[in-house]
Protein backbone atom coordinates (compact mmCIF):
# COMPACT_ATOMS: atom_id res chain seq x y z
CA UNK A 1 0.00 0.00 0.00
CA UNK A 2 1.32 3.47 -1.00
CA UNK A 3 0.86 5.67 1.62
CA UNK A 4 -0.18 9.32 0.71
CA UNK A 5 2.11 11.91 3.17
CA UNK A 6 0.93 15.08 3.39
CA UNK A 7 3.57 17.60 2.24
CA UNK A 8 3.52 19.25 5.92
CA UNK A 9 6.04 22.27 6.84
CA UNK A 10 4.31 22.08 9.91
CA UNK A 11 4.10 25.43 11.46
CA UNK A 12 3.87 26.22 15.27
CA UNK A 13 -0.08 26.62 15.91
CA UNK A 14 0.95 30.58 17.00
CA UNK A 15 2.07 31.03 13.66
CA UNK A 16 0.21 33.56 11.52
CA UNK A 17 -1.60 32.74 7.96
CA UNK A 18 -1.90 34.20 4.65
CA UNK A 19 -2.25 38.04 4.88
CA UNK A 20 -1.25 38.34 8.72
CA UNK A 21 2.21 39.32 9.22
CA UNK A 22 4.66 38.41 12.02
CA UNK A 23 7.76 39.47 13.22
CA UNK A 24 11.09 38.32 11.05
CA UNK A 25 13.06 35.50 12.81
CA UNK A 26 16.98 35.59 12.75
CA UNK A 27 17.92 33.45 9.92
CA UNK A 28 19.44 30.12 10.90
CA UNK A 29 23.50 30.15 10.41
CA UNK A 30 25.09 28.07 7.25
CA UNK A 31 23.46 24.46 7.13
CA UNK A 32 24.18 22.10 4.71
CA UNK A 33 21.59 20.04 2.72
CA UNK A 34 22.49 16.58 1.49
CA UNK A 35 21.29 13.35 0.55
CA UNK A 36 19.86 11.13 3.29
CA UNK A 37 21.87 8.56 4.80
CA UNK A 38 20.91 5.40 6.81
CA UNK A 39 22.93 6.53 9.83
CA UNK A 40 20.70 9.74 9.80
CA UNK A 41 17.02 7.26 10.02
CA UNK A 42 16.86 7.30 13.56
CA UNK A 43 17.35 11.30 13.88
CA UNK A 44 14.92 11.94 10.87
CA UNK A 45 12.43 10.02 12.22
CA UNK A 46 12.45 11.57 15.34
CA UNK A 47 12.30 14.98 14.05
CA UNK A 48 9.14 13.48 11.66
CA UNK A 49 7.25 12.29 14.65
CA UNK A 50 7.73 15.44 17.14
CA UNK A 51 6.26 17.63 13.92
CA UNK A 52 3.11 14.93 13.55
CA UNK A 53 2.84 14.26 17.25
CA UNK A 54 3.07 18.43 18.71
CA UNK A 55 1.63 20.18 15.60
CA UNK A 56 0.19 17.89 13.27
CA UNK A 57 -1.78 16.48 15.78
CA UNK A 58 -4.02 19.47 15.90
CA UNK A 59 -5.69 19.41 12.46
CA UNK A 60 -5.74 15.89 11.42
CA UNK A 61 -7.36 12.84 13.47
CA UNK A 62 -4.93 10.27 15.49
CA UNK A 63 -5.24 7.63 13.24
CA UNK A 64 -4.21 9.67 10.36
CA UNK A 65 -0.75 10.99 12.74
CA UNK A 66 -0.39 7.28 13.29
CA UNK A 67 -0.06 6.23 9.83
CA UNK A 68 2.25 8.73 9.02
CA UNK A 69 4.34 7.96 11.88
CA UNK A 70 4.24 4.70 10.70
CA UNK A 71 5.07 5.14 6.89
CA UNK A 72 8.13 7.19 8.04
CA UNK A 73 9.66 5.35 10.35
CA UNK A 74 13.67 4.99 10.75
CA UNK A 75 13.17 1.86 9.41
CA UNK A 76 11.14 2.78 6.56
CA UNK A 77 12.59 5.79 5.92
CA UNK A 78 15.59 3.91 4.79
CA UNK A 79 13.55 1.99 2.80
CA UNK A 80 11.83 4.72 1.08
CA UNK A 81 15.17 5.87 0.20
CA UNK A 82 16.13 3.23 -2.68
CA UNK A 83 13.06 4.68 -4.40
CA UNK A 84 12.60 8.14 -3.27
CA UNK A 85 15.06 11.13 -2.94
CA UNK A 86 15.28 12.25 0.52
CA UNK A 87 17.27 15.17 1.66
CA UNK A 88 18.30 16.09 4.97
CA UNK A 89 19.07 19.73 6.09
CA UNK A 90 22.02 20.13 9.07
CA UNK A 91 22.98 22.56 11.11
CA UNK A 92 26.34 21.42 12.96
CA UNK A 93 26.04 18.00 12.59
CA UNK A 94 22.41 18.20 13.95
CA UNK A 95 19.05 17.42 12.24
CA UNK A 96 17.21 20.04 11.28
CA UNK A 97 14.91 19.44 8.87
CA UNK A 98 13.88 16.92 5.63
CA UNK A 99 11.83 16.73 2.53
CA UNK A 100 11.67 13.63 0.21
CA UNK A 101 10.88 14.17 -3.86
CA UNK A 102 8.82 11.35 -4.59
CA UNK A 103 7.31 9.92 -8.53
CA UNK A 104 3.82 9.57 -8.17
CA UNK A 105 3.87 8.47 -11.32
CA UNK A 106 6.08 6.12 -13.59
CA UNK A 107 8.90 5.95 -14.92
CA UNK A 108 7.38 6.85 -18.37
CA UNK A 109 5.46 9.51 -17.54
CA UNK A 110 6.74 10.59 -13.92
CA UNK A 111 4.44 12.73 -11.67
CA UNK A 112 6.82 14.36 -8.90
CA UNK A 113 5.62 15.44 -5.46
CA UNK A 114 7.21 17.37 -2.56
CA UNK A 115 6.47 15.09 0.38
CA UNK A 116 7.69 14.61 3.89
CA UNK A 117 8.83 18.54 4.61
CA UNK A 118 9.37 18.73 8.22
CA UNK A 119 11.63 21.77 10.16
CA UNK A 120 12.62 20.85 13.76
CA UNK A 121 9.67 23.01 15.51
CA UNK A 122 11.64 25.59 17.25
CA UNK A 123 13.86 26.50 13.70
CA UNK A 124 10.35 26.88 12.09
CA UNK A 125 10.47 30.45 9.84
CA UNK A 126 13.96 30.50 9.87
CA UNK A 127 14.52 29.97 5.82
CA UNK A 128 14.81 25.81 6.13
CA UNK A 129 11.74 24.47 4.83
CA UNK A 130 12.41 27.13 1.42
CA UNK A 131 15.84 25.55 1.35
CA UNK A 132 14.82 22.46 1.27
CA UNK A 133 12.33 23.00 -0.88
CA UNK A 134 14.40 24.56 -3.56
CA UNK A 135 16.72 21.45 -3.04
CA UNK A 136 13.58 19.42 -4.32
CA UNK A 137 12.78 21.81 -7.38
CA UNK A 138 16.00 21.30 -8.58
CA UNK A 139 16.19 17.87 -8.10
CA UNK A 140 12.79 17.45 -9.92
CA UNK A 141 14.19 19.86 -12.64
CA UNK A 142 17.51 17.53 -12.81
CA UNK A 143 15.04 14.53 -13.41
CA UNK A 144 13.17 16.58 -16.28
CA UNK A 145 10.06 17.96 -14.70
CA UNK A 146 8.29 21.16 -15.38
CA UNK A 147 6.26 21.22 -12.64
CA UNK A 148 6.54 20.06 -8.81
CA UNK A 149 3.44 19.20 -6.84
CA UNK A 150 2.64 19.16 -3.27
CA UNK A 151 0.03 18.11 -1.06
CA UNK A 152 -0.26 20.95 1.43
CA UNK A 153 -1.11 20.39 5.02
CA UNK A 154 -3.76 22.70 6.72
CA UNK A 155 -1.57 24.79 8.37
CA UNK A 156 1.04 25.12 5.54
CA UNK A 157 -0.82 26.54 2.80
CA UNK A 158 0.69 29.87 3.73
CA UNK A 159 4.18 28.47 2.73
CA UNK A 160 3.57 27.00 -0.39
CA UNK A 161 1.75 30.01 -1.37
CA UNK A 162 4.60 32.18 -0.72
CA UNK A 163 6.90 30.09 -3.05
CA UNK A 164 4.54 30.42 -5.71
CA UNK A 165 2.43 27.09 -5.69
CA UNK A 166 -0.65 27.71 -6.44
CA UNK A 167 -3.83 25.46 -5.91
CA UNK A 168 -4.29 22.37 -9.09
CA UNK A 169 -7.07 23.20 -11.36
CA UNK A 170 -8.16 26.39 -8.50
CA UNK A 171 -9.29 23.85 -6.24
CA UNK A 172 -9.32 25.40 -2.75
CA UNK A 173 -10.60 22.61 -1.07
CA UNK A 174 -9.30 20.09 1.08
CA UNK A 175 -8.81 16.48 -0.53
CA UNK A 176 -10.12 13.49 1.23
CA UNK A 177 -6.54 13.30 3.62
CA UNK A 178 -7.41 16.92 4.39
CA UNK A 179 -4.51 18.37 2.36
CA UNK A 180 -4.72 20.91 -0.44
CA UNK A 181 -2.62 19.79 -3.97
CA UNK A 182 -0.84 22.74 -4.68
CA UNK A 183 1.84 22.46 -7.98
CA UNK A 184 4.46 25.01 -9.28
CA UNK A 185 6.19 25.47 -12.79
CA UNK A 186 9.59 24.97 -12.56
CA UNK A 187 12.32 24.61 -15.38
CA UNK A 188 15.78 24.79 -16.41
CA UNK A 189 16.14 28.14 -18.66
CA UNK A 190 19.95 26.84 -20.09
CA UNK A 191 22.52 24.68 -18.71
CA UNK A 192 23.57 26.72 -15.81
CA UNK A 193 20.20 28.66 -14.50
CA UNK A 194 17.05 27.27 -13.21
CA UNK A 195 14.29 29.52 -12.89
CA UNK A 196 11.16 28.40 -10.89
CA UNK A 197 7.43 30.12 -11.07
Amino acid sequence: MKVKILSCLTLKTNTKFDNETSPKQTPIPKMNINKFHASQAEAVAALIKRNLLEISSQYYPPAYIASIVRHLSAGMLIENAKVEHIFVAQKKGKVVGTGTLSNFGSDEEPSYYGTAIFIIPELHRRGIGKEIMRKLEEKAVKLGANKLTVRAAINARGFYEKLGYTYQNGITVEDEEGNYIMEKAIQKNDSTNLRFG
